[in-house]
């Protein structure tokens, strides 16, 4: 025998990034408790999966085959808080602390209409040409990506910023072909990083700011660490 199916009103947004249409519904009074819970644990990590299990029974996104830890973080919050709109309401009250901490430890409670916010910004070209012939394209890296690289995102370090920039890598171009992401290896990509790194500022003056643009962009390449290298006495008292 079947379960029985909630009757509820199925609503539909566009992600502002993917462009994705998806379908969604107001979470029920247990999945809000659950959502409670892990606010209350207060770990980052119990919160954001929380968040994704609630999104993922939320919407429909399963239905046309797509995955909701396969948004990026903008897509995902935009659809959570949609579905939050729909369930308690477009608003929400926040606590602001005074300016002018840790002088004054003032609150002041902020309300603020969800249905208000907006994405700014768009998504420009994402071609970067590393010579005249040869080039990378970029994406934005999805929620498990981020998620493979910082455990905690209240402590993400410098080299976890460069590890999202080169997971932001989707594929390398010449004029005769295309090699995506899944094509090259780690090592491969990090060569890639090396030789950008290590290249000659440009002959043309007005592109030395190239190779730095670039790097923002794919990473830096990643630091190894060793041993120093042991000091050598020599003893120069006999050419004294």
């Amino acid at each position: 025998m079947a379960l029985p199916k909630l009757n509820t009103v199925e609503y539909f947004c566009k992600l502002p990034v993917s462009g994705v249409e998806a379908k969604y519904r107001p979470f029920t009074v247990g999945e809000q408790k659950v959502l409670l819970q892990a606010l209350e644990d207060g770990e980052n990590k119990t919160i954001a999966h929380t968040v994704i299990n609630l999104v993922e029974s939320c919407s429909g996104l399963s239905e046309s085959g797509d995955s909701v830890r396969q948004l990026s973080n903008t897509d995902l919050e935009y659809l959570f808080m949609q579905i939050r709109i729909k369930s308690v309401g477009e608003e929400t009250t926040i606590q602001l602390g005074c300016k002018d901490q840790p002088n004054c430890d003032g609150i002041t409670p902020v309300k603020i209409d969800l249905n208000s916010i907006e994405i700014e910004g768009e998504v420009k070209d994402n071609r970067v040409m590393l010579t005249d012939t040869i080039g990378v394209t970029l994406k934005v890296p999805n929620f498990n990506e981020v998620q493979g690289i910082v455990e905690n995102v209240a402590t993400i370090s410098t080299n976890d910023i460069f590890n999202i920039l080169a997971m932001s890598i989707d594929s390398v171009f010449t004029e005769d072909e295309v090699q995506n992401r899944s094509d090259f290896t780690e090592k491969e990509l990090e060569c890639i990083r090396v030789c950008v790194k290590n290249a000659p500022i440009p002959y043309d003056i007005r592109f030395k700011k190239v190779p730095i643009s670039i790097l923002e962009k794919i990473g830096q390449p990643t630091s190894l660490k060793g041993e120093p290298l042991p000091r050598i006495k020599c003893d120069l008292t006999k050419y004294e």
